[in-house]
């Protein structure tokens, strides 16, 4: 799997929640922490509608 981050991240890239998806599953990772977790894609994306009705 290929992670990528938010385009809200920093240039310097090592402070950042980084995804990895595919058809079956998303995978979360921590850049500056070893593992990552998974969930499914319809976990990820309910997750994401709630974080984009939050005032920033």
């Amino acid at each position: 799997m290929e992670f990528r981050k938010s385009s809200f991240s920093g240039p310097e890239g090592n402070n950042c929640v980084e995804i990895a998806r595919t058809a079956t599953v998303v995978a979360i990772q921590d850049s500056k922490a070893d593992g990552f977790f998974l969930v499914t894609p319809e976990a990820f994306d309910t997750f994401r509608t709630a974080l984009s009705v939050v005032p920033r």
